[in-house]
């Protein structure tokens, strides 16, 4: 599931000119990442597993 979402997180940062930056968040919190965008707000992204 790493894997997934970094892969998500170069694309985002790639194709999408509204983009600044990705922080990734410490992995003790689990699967997630800020999109940075250019104005400075930041929209978190994470992977919640459930079953």
């Amino acid at each position: 599931m790493e894997e997934l979402l970094t892969t998500i997180g170069e694309l985002i940062s790639t194709e999408i000119n509204k983009v600044n930056d990705i922080e990734y968040v410490d992995k003790e919190m689990g699967y997630m990442f800020y999109i940075v965008l250019n104005d400075g707000k930041k929209v978190l992204l994470s992977l919640i597993e459930s079953k």
